[in-house]
């Protein structure tokens, strides 16, 4: 869905699908330069589904990647738990919908997307969830083809 990465196996940060998993990857000293192992939310919650939801993935250096799914942390732990981002490459690129290799296109609708410098607490992440999309801007150029 969101990635920072040089390919479709070396990243800096992902947040992906699996089916009807969501899969959070953040390269660190505590992971491999995929950012593996992933913090996959469990198979049999099927929190992935067909309809317009808020997913929210934060990163900090002690717990590491939790998932939020419509607001609510999914209780999934991250099995890398945190650890430094100092080995994260800045010659990577950040790719809405697909890998920077094209070949994984995510058959989804991203309505909005933020990066934010730290990580939101359960309660920024519940805050932005009640507020939705808010201001709609449209970009007056086609990237369709980019």
């Amino acid at each position: 869905m969101v990635s920072y990465s040089g390919s479709d196996t070396t990243r800096n940060a992902t947040l992906g699908q699996h089916v009807q998993q969501y899969e959070g990857r953040t390269r660190s000293d505590k992971t491999n330069t995929n950012g593996s192992p992933a913090l996959l939310t469990a198979a049999g919650n099927m929190v992935a589904q067909a309809a317009l939801q808020h997913i929210v993935l934060t990163y900090d250096p002690v717990a590491g990647q939790k998932i939020y799914v419509n607001g609510t942390y999914t209780g999934d732990v991250d099995p890398a738990k945190g650890g430094s981002l100092a080995n994260w490459d800045n010659t990577f690129a950040l790719v809405l919908g697909n890998e920077t290799t094209g070949n994984r296109q995510w058959l989804g609708v991203i309505k909005f997307a933020a990066i934010h410098s730290r990580a939101l607490t359960p309660a920024q992440v519940q805050q932005n969830f009640a507020a939705g999309v808010g201001e709609r801007y449209y970009l007056l150029f086609d990237v369709s083809a980019l």
